[in-house]
């Protein structure tokens, strides 16, 4: 996430059971919080990965966070919801990083370029 312009005080690993957790600005608590990234084994599925993400979430009162990102490394799918509003099971990003396509089957008319674009941190807060 660095690489995308994320600084490392934003960055939090195994933070509070998260594998990854993203903030937009600091102290680094639960106010702050922006995005969940569940990270699953290469191989694992990570669909399942999204409803323990979604439990973090709740469980953690992380009312500003309305990104999940759940990946195996290889695979990213990016969760948005609308401030307030419930979690929709449909991924609105993919990235296959072994071959980025601007266009996907699954979910329907994802782009990948797209998808890495959203997670730049001026888009994460709009």
């Amino acid at each position: 996430m660095s690489s995308l312009g994320w600084s490392e005080q934003l960055l939090a690993v195994e933070w509070k059971n998260i594998d990854l957790a993203i903030f937009d600005q600091t102290p680094t608590n639960e106010r702050n919080c922006v995005v969940v990234c569940e990270v699953k084994r290469l191989g694992m599925p990570i669909t399942e990965a999204f409803e323990q993400a979604q439990g973090y979430v709740k469980k953690l009162k992380l009312n500003r966070c309305n990104h999940i990102i759940t990946t195996d490394g290889l695979h990213l799918y990016l969760y948005r919801r609308e401030p307030g509003k419930l979690w929709k099971d449909e991924p609105s990003g993919y990235v296959n990083f072994d071959s980025i396509r601007t266009d996907h089957l699954i979910p329907k008319k994802v782009s990948g370029v797209d998808t890495i674009v959203n997670l730049l941190p001026s888009r994460i807060h709009i």
